[in-house]
């Protein structure tokens, strides 16, 4: 049979929060230990293991963002700019070129500190900041990146409210994966920055050399990679964004892609995938010795495309054979788990999926 050990105590969450994720994580073990199939989409598009964001603050030297830009054309890779957008105004021969190598987003009009604000201040803010991107580039701004990284629970409303879906930013390390937060005004995901960025390195570390930026990169990547979650590759315009240096994104996006399991997207692909996975459902319809069935349906708004569903099932994987709506289909085999791609869906969509023995009837 199977055994779930846990070492350590139930009740010894820092933070309720911190509870109830121990709670959950004995409540999976005990399923798994009981051989209780169950079934999740994997957490980005393709199967993918992890995900990357390439991402400049443009606060300073605005045209250096042209160089970054240019580079993601070339290499042909997106990139998400956030601009002081009340200085941005004074570039208009530069929006266009962001635009072309993938989206821009709000760093506020005027780089203030947003958090411990009221809601009334940072709501005009971020609305004029918003208005700013959209009238800059004629599109709208959907991601955030406060400055200082520094945000609250006014901010998320704000911004959501202001017509924003997302914000770029610490997250304490919680999670490597993105976090969805509710609002009054509609959902918001945090897309978290976990690794190095050029400030850590240039400033806090002293280092000169724009080798040691790419080793950064590449070294805190690997921990995002093992973890499944979402690298942000940061950097600022003035600072390793600066045309002799950008060549170390390039570096890293070659990198990552040779390893030909990670999927490479804008800050705005990533939040909207975010939220349909989230609200995509799985339900056992189901469920016997020898065969399982899932209803799978697509969020009622957006549809659900590119997405492969794990399933952890009793016995050996390989003796299984999934169907999705009757056609049998291939399918990834792991050590622990067996992954299958599901049919791209328009919104609230349904299909089936379903799993039998090899040896099992029909």
């Amino acid at each position: 049979g199977r055994v779930a050990w846990f070492g350590f105590r139930l009740d010894q969450g820092a933070r309720p929060q911190d509870e109830r994720r121990i709670e959950a994580l004995a409540a999976n073990g005990v399923r798994w230990a009981a051989s209780v199939p169950t079934a999740e989409i994997l957490s980005w598009p393709g199967g993918a293991r992890a995900a990357l964001l390439v991402a400049q603050d443009v606060e300073t030297e605005f045209i250096n963002a042209s160089a970054l830009a240019r580079l993601a054309r070339r290499k042909s890779f997106p990139v998400t700019f956030f601009v002081v957008s009340q200085t941005a105004l004074d570039y208009p021969e530069l929006a266009d070129s962001l635009v072309l190598a993938g989206e821009v987003g709000s760093q506020t009009s005027d780089h203030t500190v947003l958090s411990d604000l009221s809601f009334a201040d940072q709501r005009t803010r971020l609305s004029r900041s918003w208005a700013e991107v959209r009238g800059w580039t004629g599109d709208s701004a959907f991601g955030l990146h406060p400055p200082e990284e520094r945000f609250d629970a006014n901010t998320l409303r704000a911004w959501r409210q202001a017509g924003g879906r997302y914000l770029v930013a610490l997250n304490d390390a919680r999670t490597a994966a993105p976090e969805v937060f509710e609002t009054a005004a509609g959902n918001v995901v945090l897309l978290p920055r976990i690794i190095k960025d050029d400030y850590n390195v240039f400033v806090q570390e002293s280092a000169m050399r724009s080798r040691r930026l790419t080793e950064a990169y590449l070294e805190g990547l690997v921990k995002v990679r093992s973890l499944g979650g979402l690298g942000v590759v940061s950097l600022r315009s003035q600072m390793g964004g600066v045309p002799g240096r950008v060549g170390v994104i390039g570096e890293v996006v070659d990198s990552v892609r040779a390893q030909g399991d990670w999927w490479v997207a804008s800050g705005r692909t990533v939040a909207a995938w975010w939220l349909s996975r989230q609200t995509a459902t799985l339900r056992f319809v189901e469920a016997a010795n020898d065969q399982f069935t899932i209803e799978v349906t697509a969020p009622g708004d957006t549809g659900l495309r590119g997405a492969w569903v794990r399933l952890l099932l009793a016995g050996e994987s390989s003796r299984w054979l999934p169907s999705i709506e009757g056609e049998l289909v291939a399918y990834a085999e792991t050590q622990h788990d067996i992954r299958v791609s599901l049919p791209d869906m328009a919104p609230g969509e349904q299909v089936t999926l379903a799993i039998r023995k090899e040896d099992s009837p029909r």
